[in-house]
């Protein structure tokens, strides 16, 4: 489904129903690439269903690609222990490949938000939703066993984590949903990826309390989304401290 000629051949509308099959089918590669070249061949913001379709495609074939990687790394131990080195060294590089598979492909999402749908982003909401999905592939891309040693990369995306953080606090109030979902993406960012425990505690006990002061300004279907987020904030931070 990659050939960019037959992906050409297809009109907006085409993509946009290929990549509703696609996700019936299960087919979620193939979803991926059609909403992407629907997003490429479009210039208007994502409607809420197309925004959904776009963050869908990612999220499945990220569940895949953890539950890849968490078997061939129990190979990897399994050949370790049976003193099979050279299976395991063939399990280490196969994971290894699947992972700078992963890495390139969350590198051209960022590409797509970047270059694409952030510039489109009509209103506030719009933008924090990409704002959350660009927190979501950086962080997915720490999955990666290098990825994840490169200290530079950790504080390039430091900044980027900051910098949209800012951008989202200025656009949302403290208890929107959107708002409250990147604060744990930032959360997770400090506490998982930078060891910041102090920050993270920090950043997520702020984020709750703020909101909780302004919940009652919300409607009752964003309301109901803020509590559970506030609750999982409150909830992580026992656990960190714990």
């Amino acid at each position: 489904m990659n050939n960019p000629d037959y992906l050409n051949s297809l009109n907006p509308n085409d993509l946009l129903f290929l990549t509703k099959i696609s996700e019936q089918s299960d087919r979620y590669n193939d979803m991926l690439t059609f909403i992407k070249a629907y997003i490429r061949k479009t210039s208007h913001d994502l409607s809420k269903e197309e925004q959904m379709l776009f963050s869908g495609a990612f999220y499945y074939i990220s569940n895949l690609h953890k539950h890849s990687i968490r078997v061939l790394k129990f190979q990897e131990i399994k050949e370790e222990q049976q003193n099979n080195i050279s299976k395991k060294i063939l399990s280490e590089k196969y994971r290894e490949k699947i992972e700078i598979e992963f890495l390139s492909l969350c590198k051209d999402l960022l590409i797509i938000l970047e270059e694409n749908l952030l510039p489109r982003a009509t209103n506030s909401e719009s933008r924090g939703f990409y704002l959350n999905l660009r927190g979501i592939y950086y962080s997915k891309m720490f999955d990666s066993t290098t990825y994840s040693k490169n200290a530079i990369e950790k504080i390039n995306v430091e900044r980027v984590f900051n910098e949209d953080w800012d951008k989202i606090k200025n656009d949302l109030s403290p208890a929107h949903p959107l708002r409250l979902g990147y604060a744990v993406k930032i959360m997770e960012f400090y506490f998982e990826i930078m060891l910041n425990t102090k920050k993270s505690c920090e950043i997520a006990k702020n984020a709750a309390d703020e909101a909780i002061c302004d919940i009652e300004n919300l409607s009752q279907e964003n309301r109901r989304d803020s509590e559970i987020i506030i609750k999982l904030l409150k909830e992580n931070i026992e656990l960190m401290l714990s």
